[in-house]
């Protein structure tokens, strides 16, 4: 599902379409099984067991904007390249990512980028299970261009169902 990965959105206010796009990085490490076996009858054993594991490390997104009304010449500008690795955490938020089943945010799994309509701030969903907790999902408030992580909530797992796409608005005012 696109939806996953990417995000488009629309801001009159800045005239101008924005677009959001997550990468995954991830490093596959060999299994301390995976050793050289002694006889033939280890080697088939172990044939079906994994020699390396593949393991998350971390992500980044990268936004693009393009200014409308879209001419002929007008191309996809690079805007802001966020990685995970970089962001930094008020104390408040860090107690908060604290009780969280991962030691880190890169170590989360996050996705369905939410590009936010007039600012730089990409809300991310992310479901997991932290210590002493039950399943929990949570929405992730990232302001890109500062790399710093603006908001964390909580979603209320039995009312909340992940959803494949979301749809963002303004209210319109009228002329």
């Amino acid at each position: 599902d696109p939806g996953y990965f990417r995000d488009v959105t629309i801001s009159r206010n800045k005239d101008s379409i924005k677009y959001v796009e997550l990468e995954f990085r991830s490093i596959e490490v060999l299994n301390a099984a995976a050793a050289t076996p002694v006889s033939y009858t280890d080697w088939v054993r172990n044939i079906s067991r994994k020699s390396h594991q593949v393991i998350r490390d971390g992500w980044k997104s990268t936004t693009w904007s393009m200014a409308i009304p879209v001419g002929l010449q007008e191309r996809w500008n690079r805007d802001c390249v966020f990685d995970v690795k970089d962001v930094s955490l008020e104390p408040c938020l860090s107690d908060r990512m604290a009780m969280l089943s991962s030691k880190t945010m890169k170590e989360l799994q996050v996705g369905d980028p939410i590009l936010s309509m007039d600012d730089d701030v990409v809300y991310l969903l992310s479901e997991t299970t932290p210590k002493h907790m039950d399943k929990l999902a949570l929405m992730f408030a990232i302001d890109v261009r500062k790399s710093t992580l603006r908001g964390l909530a909580e979603l209320d797992v039995k009312k909340f169902n992940y959803l494949s796409s979301f749809c963002t608005s303004d209210i319109c005012r009228g002329t």
